[in-house]
């Protein structure tokens, strides 16, 4: 049976693969969620929902944060109804 210090490396190793894949699907997400920004065939509020993942993802990441209250107003003209839900 391997004792601790063998355990470590291969801890080490499983840690990195993971911040490795993860770090494949952070950029995957943010160019899925870009293109959701861009798409214009989505609905309103698909589009909406991608705005407002984005402005929070921004602020988590902001080093200097708005001293605003976060409110975000976002106005759709032209739409269909059954796309205002």
């Amino acid at each position: 049976m391997p004792n601790e210090n063998e355990k470590a490396p291969a801890a080490k190793r499983g840690a990195r693969r993971i911040e490795r894949r993860l770090s494949r699907l952070t950029d995957s997400a943010l160019d899925s969620l870009e293109e959701m920004l861009a798409d214009g065939s989505l609905k309103p509020s698909d589009r909406l929902s991608a705005v407002k993942l984005a402005f929070d993802l921004a602020k988590s990441r902001s080093q200097d944060p708005s001293p605003s209250d976060g409110t975000v107003k976002v106005v759709f003209e032209g739409i269909p109804e059954e796309w205002a839900e």
